[in-house]
């Protein structure tokens, strides 16, 4: 997967928390099967797992291409549901229909949540959403150990942002740092991801062009990037552009 996955999915997680039938039963990558889950917990769970991620890559960079990945979320019951209706509570039974119509709600609670919902993780997961290509429904449910459920799988593919390239401008991932450190349950992550986003601050603006084109040192040289002499500075004065295609562009001035 990608830095992008692996955000999108803990800014799915918290930003359907306490948005649905679900309230705070939303886990990220569950891998207990759906009826071994309800055998302990039968009450509405959402489980937020990123599937198939392709990229088609322009030129050398690897962490900025086009991006669609698939957003899997989980969604079981195996018990009544009381929920809110205005001013009434409203009980929906642990029957057939009733289980049905829950996962109906469900389905839609998710839907509108990342629609028009409003809160920090809200906001990064449109920021890392560029687009929506398709949503998909599958059925699922049995009955074990005399205790009857049911299930769905919803499959959310979108179009993403790319991962960050070494030392380029870390603004956004900034504010995602600031969000992790700020949730006991992430703040471990919040260390990771600065970490590895951060990794080429040091860098030289020579270095940081040749990381993103991917290119040898050969080939570095070859273009004009960088000094010639890996152990000294260039002694030649020379002026260098590069054009990424993506907004990013580079000038290199050195001599």
């Amino acid at each position: 997967m990608s830095l992008v996955g692996l955000v999108l999915r803990i800014a799915t997680v918290k930003a359907l928390a306490g948005r649905t039938f679900a309230e705070g039963r939303v886990y990220d990558s569950r891998n207990s099967p759906l009826d071994d889950h309800l055998d302990t917990e039968p009450g509405p769970f959402v489980a937020v797992y990123t599937d198939d991620d392709d990229a088609t890559v322009s030129g050398g960079d690897l962490f900025a291409p086009a991006r669609s990945l698939s957003l899997v979320f989980e969604i079981g019951i195996a018990s009544p549901v009381t929920t809110e209706a205005g001013v009434h509570a409203i009980t929906i039974p642990h029957t057939d229909e009733g289980m049905e119509a829950a996962l109906d709600v469900l389905r839609f609670q998710i839907v509108a949540a990342l629609q028009h919902g409003d809160g920090v993780w809200l906001d990064i997961w449109r920021r890392l959403v560029t687009g929506k290509k398709s949503l998909s429904v599958k059925r699922g449910g049995s009955v074990r150990k005399g205790i009857r459920f049911a299930g769905r799988e919803l499959v959310l593919t979108v179009d993403t942002i790319g991962d960050p390239s070494p030392g380029i401008d870390t603004s956004f991932w900034d504010e995602i740092e600031a969000a992790l450190r700020g949730d006991p349950d992430t703040a471990d992550i919040a260390d990771l991801i600065h970490s590895l986003v951060h990794v080429g601050d040091g860098w030289p603006e020579w270095q940081k062009a040749a990381a993103i084109l991917g290119i040898s040192a050969e080939g570095r040289k070859a273009v004009g990037i960088g000094p010639h002499d890996d152990k000294a500075a260039a002694v030649t004065t020379s002026s260098l552009t590069v054009d990424f295609g993506d907004g990013r562009v580079f000038t290199e001035n050195s001599g």
